[in-house]
């Protein structure tokens, strides 16, 4: 169903990827096959069927999902703090986050030879944790008690972020052919890398911990990854087949920075009036 570009001899280390299609070739030796969904290389049809199928009502529920963040998540932004729409907003916000995560998840599971699904997996991280730590923050209202499971996430994280800009820099250095997303691995691995530094200094005590800032920021945050996340994925849909390599780009990013600088003007305007 999901056929790479390519079906030639395999190679080590290779990786190549189009604007208009976000499927990718990853060659190894010895497998002269053309990659696809793991349902379709699997020797047993029982196990074609079930991961067919997996993936089918995953995306339907990854789909739904990704609509409710987007909208719950801008209702719970724009709602006024501390009554119950930015409640109820916020949780239906966690929630579809939540399912989002662990359906990328899954479909890099199911498909691990595409690309777009090892960058789709750093930016589920980038935006799910975030996402669950601002939810953790709620907690911290009365001082900051940080967890092995902080740890761990955060740990996970700092992983994420260096395979990303490894990704990027890789590409760069011609260990490997990432074309048009070594530019979004390069940005999103940086940005990754800049909520580890910044967690860490929090969780050591090396930079005072405000709650409702450190929870606003972190939500505008895990929403400006999520619609950064939609915008890879619909826009080159709707871009004419020349158009240059720049306004992908832009259309990636920009509404991302944009959110999140407004968003995090927003938080930081709340707090002072708090």
């Amino acid at each position: 169903m999901f056929l790479a570009l390519s079906n030639v001899p395999l190679t080590p280390a290779f990786l190549s990827i189009s604007p208009k299609s976000t499927h990718a070739s990853l060659f190894f030796d010895h497998y002269p096959v053309t990659t696809v969904v793991l349902s379709q290389y699997s020797p047993h049809p029982f196990i074609r069927m079930i991961t067919s199928f997996l993936y089918q009502w995953s995306l339907y529920l990854h789909v739904i999902a990704g609509f409710i963040s987007l909208t719950a998540g801008l209702v719970a932004m724009i709602a006024r703090k501390g009554q119950i729409v930015h409640h109820l907003a916020g949780k239906w916000f966690f929630a579809a986050m939540t399912i989002v995560f662990w359906t990328t998840v899954l479909f890099f599971l199911l498909d691990p030879f595409q690309i777009k699904y090892h960058f789709f997996m750093g930016i589920a991280a980038i935006s799910y944790y975030p996402v669950f730590t601002g939810k953790r923050v709620l907690g911290w209202k009365k001082g900051i008690q940080i967890t092995w499971g902080d740890w761990i996430r955060w740990g996970m994280l700092a992983i994420s972020g260096i395979l990303m800009l490894a990704y990027g820099a890789g590409h760069y250095l011609g260990s490997w052919n990432v074309p048009n997303y070594a530019p979004l691995f390069l940005v999103f691995g940086g940005v990754s890398l800049s909520n580890v530094w910044g967690d860490w200094e929090v969780f050591t005590g090396r930079r005072p911990f405000a709650w409702l800032v450190s929870h606003g920021g972190k939500m505008v945050g895990g929403y400006s990854a999520a619609v950064t996340a939609f915008c890879v994925n619909v826009v080159p849909r709707y871009l004419p087949d020349q158009t240059p390599m720049w306004v992908y780009l832009a259309a990636w990013i920009v509404p991302g920075i944009v959110i999140g600088l407004v968003g995090g003007r927003l938080v930081r305007r709340v707090a002072t009036v708090k």
